[in-house]
């Protein structure tokens, strides 16, 4: 009874939001999420966005786990323009800085580095807009032609 109910369950998510239009915001979501500067949010925030829109998980995981190494290389780049934003003083990116003020003193390094992240969060607020819509139209470009060529084909 269990496994039934689990497998019917599956077979929801994945056949959830599959029309060209639904993967399209399914894959902008992934994108947009897979980009938010603050590390280890970012499944939670794509279940639930999924969740609330009804939107295709597996794409929105996967595109969000495929977009790993961008949001190491935008997490800099979000800070830098969240800090010409706020005009506040930049803090240090060096590596090595970071992990030493995190593991010697953990109060003061979210003292020094909060304020930043805030400042990182609010420039991905005002770019994902605009590259999720082109990753929208993009994908549903995509897969309007993937559907009818599937359906020429059957």
């Amino acid at each position: 009874m269990v496994g039934k109910k689990l497998q019917q369950t599956l077979t929801d998510q994945l056949k959830q939001g599959a029309t060209p239009k639904g993967l399209a915001l399914s894959c902008a979501v992934g994108v947009s999420v897979g980009m938010f500067p603050l590390m280890g949010l970012t499944t939670l925030m794509g279940f639930l966005i999924g969740y609330l829109l009804k939107l295709n998980h597996p794409t929105i995981q996967a595109v969000n786990y495929l977009m790993a190494p961008v949001q190491l290389i935008m997490i800099p780049i979000l800070l830098l323009l969240g800090e010409w934003i706020t005009q506040s003083e930049p803090v240090s990116l060096n590596p090595k800085t970071l992990f030493t003020e995190f593991f010697t003193d953990i109060p003061n390094f979210f003292t020094h580095y909060g304020p930043a992240g805030v400042h990182a969060v609010l420039a991905w607020v005002i770019v994902t807009p605009l590259v999720a819509f082109i990753v929208y139209w993009v994908c549903h470009s995509l897969f309007k032609k993937m559907s009818h060529f599937s359906k020429e084909n059957s």
